[in-house]
Formats: C-alpha cells, sequence, structure tokens
C-alpha cells in the first residue's frame, strides 16, 4: 500500500460482512493522503 501515491478515499458500510470496518481502518492507516468514509447502516453493497 505504500505505493499508492495519488489521494485516496476509501467508502465503507459499517455494517458490511465482506470487509469490516476494522479493514477499511487499515487500509487508512497504510496509504498516506488517505480519507475514510463510514457510512451507517449500510452492508457491503449500497442499495440504488
Amino acid at each position: 500500500m505504500s505505493k499508492i501515491k495519488c489521494p485516496t478515499l476509501i467508502i465503507s458500510g459499517a455494517q458490511d460482512q465482506v470487509r469490516s470496518a476494522e479493514k477499511a481502518t487499515e487500509l487508512y492507516n497504510q496509504i498516506l493522503n488517505t480519507h475514510l468514509k463510514t457510512i451507517k447502516n449500510i452492508g457491503h453493497m449500497i442499495p440504488f
């Protein structure tokens, strides 16, 4: 992840059972210039 140099947005669903919010936080901590947005009451797929 340290090779990523561009600004990065990580979006995570608070109830995601495929990729947990903790995994999103791990990514956030590994990539420089990153923003993390966790969406409440959403799982892995955001409804249209």
